[in-house]
């Protein structure tokens, strides 16, 4: 059975992955979009919510709670895999 760990270290993986490229490049495309449209903004925001859920999980397994910082550690861990996401779309 995979852990939570396993789950959102292969979802970054097949973000990074250079046949997804397109894909990830739409995904921040969307998002961007998302900010500005008020009929996908809903859509953006549960698949962000499905994802900050995992990494949610993720923190809780390690121990790490959401009151030992002023941002949610779940909250950092998707903004630190985004960030991956986009320095690799830079290479």
């Amino acid at each position: 059975m995979d852990t939570a760990a396993d789950v959102f270290a292969d979802v970054v993986d097949a973000w990074l992955l250079p046949p997804n490229r397109t894909l990830l490049v739409a995904r921040y495309t969307l998002i961007l979009e998302s900010s500005r449209s008020d009929e996908l903004a809903p859509l953006s925001t549960a698949a962000r919510s499905r994802f900050t859920a995992l990494a949610e999980l993720l923190c809780a397994a390690a121990g790490v709670g959401s009151g030992e910082a002023s941002m949610d550690p779940a909250i950092r861990l998707v903004a630190w895999a985004d960030g991956g996401g986009k320095e690799k779309l830079r290479s």
